[in-house]
């Protein structure tokens, strides 16, 4: 059982990430396309790469504190 948690802590912070990064950048885009508002593309990758580094940290610090419980 122990094992099948951690595998399952393993797999949220390689999926989840990842999954809410191209979530917001997909919002971010239809955001931009209803409203006919124009900004520069690279903005917005340059967001959604901050955007996973921050959900990564996040996502392997709440893995980190469910690791030992």
């Amino acid at each position: 059982m122990l094992a099948l948690k951690r595998l399952l802590l393993v797999i949220f912070v390689l999926v989840v990430p990842g999954l809410l990064t191209a979530l917001l950048y997909v919002a971010a885009n239809a955001l931009l396309a209803a409203t006919n508002r124009v900004i520069d593309p690279q903005i917005v990758t340059d967001a959604a790469v901050v955007e996973f580094a921050l959900f990564f940290f996040v996502a392997v610090l709440e893995a980190k504190n469910r690791w030992s419980s």
